[in-house]
């Protein structure tokens, strides 16, 4: 066995790992069949010939001792052997096809799983199908398991267009849910092969699929699909309503399993669609109460994440946010609810979220929602925030708690409220001094909430001190810097981190054991003057390090700022811009926003600027576009067209770039930019961010752009 094996040079052949040279010994090991040895060898000879998918130097070589292993029965593993050369086939290498005749033995296997494999192998054969067909056939007619059935299936489907559908349609009144689940992905996987319009849809497909997954997936380990729920679901999304009639089906279903599936289903449904929430979210009601833990948790968080449209489901949700006040260990889901309720500006939020705070049980996610919701400084909310900001330093003082994400989303609150006569400062303090005390990482938050809340935070400069000089970030030393210079008027602590900034590694400093990065010193220009002792370090720093574009960038608006002198920073933002011809968006983005503040100055920069344009990423060319526009230098209607995007192009538009062109066509009166700010207000499709935000930040991209489109009308 393996015969020839040495006679291949595999050092000199590239691989996942770098060099082939261990392949023989792991062909050798399979071949051995000696446990553990077997098993870790067709995984480590897996990843080394076609890691995620990837076909390497190696791969091609190696084919011919793969398919030598795995038509000699004694070898273990075979079917994982096998599966891996029907994923070469699904990758267009055409190596393995000349080997398929041989192979097609392996459909009589004793294994099943050997078969099933074998027959997702022969089913991306590429030779004619008048060899393969025949024997695919035979193999349905003669399978008895129902899995491996279900594999011949999808191999005829993806040989013959005609008998595919026609044994695919049959499937989906057959008795056995792993047929019918099949039947139904076959079809969808053929409609993608071939076409919708050659494999229509039958009647009752929906209710056929929906009746195999009522128990579970029917599929699950299927070599066809690792997610055939989701496939399916994806594959009939072009008939009109089938994709929520399905998952409403499939939500009311007496699998656990399956119900948080479609929670997950619905949730993304909603996040990439406007019109989904009305249809989906009331589906998403009943599922608040769910007996399983994990369904409703799931129900829970997926109606947060639906924005405004949790209102159709508002008694539900108040319903499990109504648990948390009564007990300490509330069902799960019962915190996202009352975030929800909070978000939604429900006034029962507010009722529920008073009487759990009088229970020690840490609620950040409502914190964190009441930040988002920005409520209206009330001296009954003011006292019951303070309130919970000084519990929990108490708790975390006495040992049974601790200062996390609840006090610094509730210290961010603060800063939104008017400073006079908070009774916050107390608490706030307490929470600093046990931070610094325990070296916490990170209090920044709280910083800016004593800064802001000015001379009765003063006790707090001693800890303040503390933290500028031992901050685990140089963002929250930058914090505590800051709030120094504001409460006592010294900027002595504010030079110093930015000493310790620009003589730091950027990136881990382990002399300072923080993470430094030179950059964050553009967070010091508030001091205005009182910087300019930094001068020297700064002007040392971009000598030092000239390839550090992204901090030299930043650094030079900090020196703009102090002096006004073009000649000094023009070369600094040139080299960052520069980037933009080699697709590296960092540097390129913090030299356009420099070069914006240069005004008139930035003349010399234009060229660099228009080459920006062109960016491969979005937000780099829509900066370039406003910086332009602003200094009204080029084509408004070539420079309009890179800012907002048509939808109709099919580009994803994310919702921070979204959210500053607005602002662009706000500032400048962009008047020739309104129809397309009306596309994105009629179109379907969302402005994307991150999973948890998407639907709130395009909700407020769409109030906003409604606000500036009335303006400019």
């Amino acid at each position: 066995m393996l015969d020839g094996l040495d006679d291949i040079d595999w050092a000199s052949l590239g691989s996942a790992t770098g060099t082939a040279d261990e392949l023989p010994a792991m062909l050798r090991a399979i071949a051995a069949g000696a446990e553990p040895e077997a098993g870790n060898a067709v995984g480590d000879l897996v990843n080394e010939v076609f890691h995620q998918g990837t076909v390497w130097d190696c791969t091609e070589p190696a084919i011919p001792f793969v398919v030598e292993l795995v038509l000699d029965p004694s070898v273990p593993h075979r079917s994982s052997l096998v599966y891996l050369l029907g994923s070469l086939l699904y990758e267009g290498v055409d190596s393995v096809d000349p080997h398929v005749p041989r192979l097609m033995s392996l459909l009589d296997d004793p294994d099943d799983d050997v078969r099933e494999c074998a027959a997702y192998l022969v089913g991306w054969h590429d030779g004619p199908p008048e060899l393969t067909l025949p024997v695919l056939l035979r193999r349905w007619d003669e399978e008895p398991v129902p899995l491996v059935r279900a594999s011949v299936l999808a191999a005829i489907g993806t040989t013959d267009r005609d008998r595919g559908r026609a044994l695919a349609e049959g499937a989906l009144g057959d008795p056995d849910p792993v047929l019918r689940a099949a039947g139904g992905l076959v079809l969808v996987q053929m409609r993608e092969l071939w076409s919708p319009d050659e494999v229509p849809l039958p009647a009752g497909v929906l209710e056929a699929v929906a009746s195999a997954f009522a128990g579970g997936d029917p599929l699950d380990g299927w070599v066809w699909s690792s997610n055939a729920q989701s496939e399916f679901l994806s594959g009939i999304e072009d008939v009109p309503g089938a994709r929520d009639i399905m998952l409403a089906s499939l939500a009311g279903g007496p699998s656990a399993d399956t119900r948080q599936h479609t929670v997950f289903e619905i949730e993304d449904r909603i996040r990439t669609s406007r019109s989904a929430p009305a249809r989906l979210v009331p589906v998403l009601g009943p599922l608040l109460s769910d007996e399983d833990t994990a369904v409703r948790k799931a129900a829970a968080r997926a109606v947060r994440r639906a924005g405004s449209s949790g209102r159709l489901v508002g008694d539900a949700v108040a319903e499990l946010a109504g648990t948390l006040p009564s007990s300490d260990t509330p069902p799960d889901g019962a915190e996202p609810a009352l975030a929800t309720l909070i978000e939604l500006g429900d006034p029962r939020g507010r009722s529920v979220l008073l009487a759990a705070w009088q229970r020690p049980r840490v609620l950040p996610e409502a914190a964190q929602a009441l930040n988002l919701a920005a409520p209206e400084a009330d001296p009954e909310l003011v006292a019951a925030v303070a309130s919970r900001i000084a519990a929990q330093a108490d708790a975390a003082a006495t040992g049974t708690g601790r200062i996390g994400a609840e006090v610094d989303a509730l210290a961010a609150l603060v800063t939104r409220w008017p400073a006079d006569g908070s009774p916050a400062a107390s608490g706030l303090i307490a929470a600093l001094e046990h931070e610094v005390a325990t070296d916490r990482p990170t209090p920044g938050r709280i910083c800016e909430a004593l800064a802001h809340l000015g001379p009765p935070a003063s006790p707090a400069l001693p800890a303040l001190r503390t933290a500028a000089a031992r901050g685990f970030h140089g963002h929250d030393r930058i914090d505590a810097a800051l709030a120094i210079w504001r409460l006592a008027g010294d900027p002595g602590p504010a030079l110093e981190v930015g000493t310790v900034l620009l003589s730091g590694p950027n990136g881990y400093d382990e002399s300072h054991q923080a993470w430094l990065y030179p950059e964050s010193v553009v967070r010091l220009l508030p001091l205005g003057s009182h910087l300019v002792p930094l001068e020297p370090h700064i002007r040392r720093h971009i000598a030092d390090h000239p390839e550090r574009h992204t901090p030299n960038c930043a650094l030079a608006r900090v020196l703009w700022h102090l002096h006004g002198d073009a000649a000094e920073v023009l070369p600094i933002l040139r080299a960052g811009l520069s980037f933009t011809r080699f697709g590296k968006p960092d540097p390129v983005g913090g030299a356009i926003r420099a070069a914006g503040e240069l005004g008139e100055q930035a003349t010399p920069l234009l060229d660099l600027l228009r080459d920006a344009l062109r960016a491969e990423t979005g937000w780099v060319a829509a900066m370039a576009a406003a910086t332009l526009l602003r200094l009204g230098a080029g084509d408004p209607a070539e420079l309009v067209a890179v800012l907002v995007p048509e939808p109709a192009a099919g580009r994803p538009w994310y919702a921070s770039s979204a959210a500053s062109a607005v602002d662009a066509v706000a500032e400048l009166s962009l008047a020739r930019a309104a129809p397309r700010l009306r596309a994105w207000l009629d179109t379907d499709e969302r402005v994307r961010a991150h999973d948890d935000d998407t639907v709130r930040l395009d909700e407020r991209f769409q109030a906003r752009t409604r606000e500036v489109l009335a303006a400019l009308a």
